[in-house]
């Protein structure tokens, strides 16, 4: 883990940042006694501000950004927000040699496209938890700050997690999770990097999709274990209720998705997450992925070592 004046290599692999956003991000980071480091600084920043999220920059200057990042020497790539685009890097990452040593990976949203990546073919255990966007602007609440930085300094032993277990016989599950932002998962399937959840916990989260919306995704979820008789040993739900630009969905349509899922799928134990901390909301607590968890007695348990 970190210490203090250690390098943190911030990239932007979706939607790009201003320079007042990259300042706050360095100043945020000096504050915690860390090193900001931007890579190509001046060809990835946001000239002027747009009505959209689509990533303006090349696809191939944010891969380089981040290519300088993966091989520098700092123990942490973290990124400074979501947005829109990171899975047009994806053909370049994948003509990269695995690096022989692996950093802390943190981002989540649109990052779960290079977080699938990460995991599936480096192995590499990824953060999701706020962006640095988020943290520099608090736009998450002190105590979810707190929590990151706890963990990556090191002052942080074990994460766990109250859940609510909504189906399934299993009282014990002991695998990796995987997962993220259910959108973005669903726009990798059927590509080189579509998730492989067989035997692992699989972890789903969204904001400001309606039920509508996110019904139509764990259909396609049904659909994929049916077919393929390919299952995740558990199902971990984290927030789906935080509101984007676009609108905020509606609670009890949200509960009606949830519960076509569990009916689809009986013969899974299907969890969720108490508090509603896991995924996007402004107290979104850490959650490791691609690392070995264990529920049990209706509790998320992940060492932070």
């Amino acid at each position: 883990m970190l210490k203090k004046n250690d390098m943190v290599d911030v990239v932007s692999i979706g939607t790009p940042c201003s320079f007042a956003e990259n300042n706050a991000i360095e100043k945020y980071l000096e504050n915690q006694q860390l090193k900001a480091r931007f890579f190509l600084e001046k060809s990835l920043i946001l000239k002027k501000s747009a009505s959209d999220e689509f990533a303006t920059i090349a696809p191939k200057i944010r891969f380089e950004q981040l290519e300088k990042a993966i091989n520098s020497d700092a123990k942490i790539i973290w990124c400074s927000r979501g947005g829109y685009g990171s899975a047009e890097i994806l053909p370049f990452l994948e003509k990269m040699e695995k690096p022989k040593r692996p950093k802390i990976f943190i981002g989540f949203s649109d990052i779960t496209s290079i977080n699938l990546f990460l995991m599936q073919n480096w192995g590499w255990h990824i953060l999701t938890a706020p962006m640095l966007i988020q943290t520099a602007f608090d736009t998450v609440s002190k105590k979810s700050q707190k929590a990151i930085l706890d963990l990556i300094f090191g002052q942080t032993e074990e994460l766990t997690y109250d859940l609510i277990k909504l189906s399934g016989k299993t009282n014990e599950v002991k695998a990796e999770i995987t997962g993220g932002c259910v959108s973005v998962i669903a726009g990798n399937f059927a590509t080189k990097n579509q998730i492989n959840w067989a035997d692992k916990i699989l972890f789903l989260e969204d904001e400001g999709e309606d039920g509508e919306r996110l019904d139509r995704y764990f259909y396609q979820i049904v659909s994929i274990i049916r077919e393929t008789k390919i299952k995740p040993k558990a199902i971990l739900l984290g927030n789906f209720l935080q509101g984007n630009p676009h609108g905020t969905p509606k609670a009890q349509n949200i509960k009606i998705a949830i519960n076509n899922l569990v009916e689809n799928l009986k013969d899974i134990a299907i969890y969720q997450e108490k508090i509603g901390c896991l995924g996007h909301c402004r107290d979104m607590m850490p959650l490791f992925l691609g690392k070995k968890s264990v529920i049990k007695n209706n509790q998320l348990l992940q060492k932070a070592t």
